[in-house]
């Protein structure tokens, strides 16, 4: 026989088709039978009670892993810093912008969040002195 691309010519495939069908099926070995019935009789059936067991055992992974997975749900939350907000998009690209202004001019620094919001801080600080003391007509208690 010879193969063209992996493939029986017609007469090769009609002749291989000739041929199984004149030898007829193929036996199974002598024995075959015999020893997949001792084979099966040296593995019984499970009985109920191991059936039983193993469900059991089965079920105790199953809450154990659903009480692990609802502990890590209710303690990760607390070990994550939630009092510093996600930045906002606008906070994002002004500070990408004054970090390029930086590296334009290096000479010129600009504060950061912390000290602008130091500086609202006082300043308000200030005018809430200011103002009790013109509304007490400078006359401090």
């Amino acid at each position: 026989m010879t193969f063209n691309n992996d493939y029986l010519s017609d007469e090769e495939l009609s002749a291989l088709i000739a041929e199984t069908e004149s030898e007829g099926l193929v036996q199974a070995p002598r024995g075959l039978h015999a020893e997949v019935i001792s084979r099966i009789d040296r593995n019984p059936a499970r009985s109920q009670k191991e059936r039983t067991v193993d469900f059991y055992k089965f079920t105790y992974k199953v809450v154990l892993s659903v009480a692990a997975a609802l502990l890590l749900m209710t303690l990760l939350p607390r070990t994550i810093d939630t009092r510093r907000p996600v930045p906002t998009k606008e906070e994002v690209l002004k500070e990408r912008a004054i970090n390029s202004e930086l590296h334009i001019l290096p000479q010129k620094q600009s504060p950061t969040k912390d000290e602008v919001q130091n500086d609202l801080k006082k300043k308000d600080l200030i005018t809430m002195l200011e103002d009790y003391i013109t509304e007490k007509g400078g006359i401090l208690k």
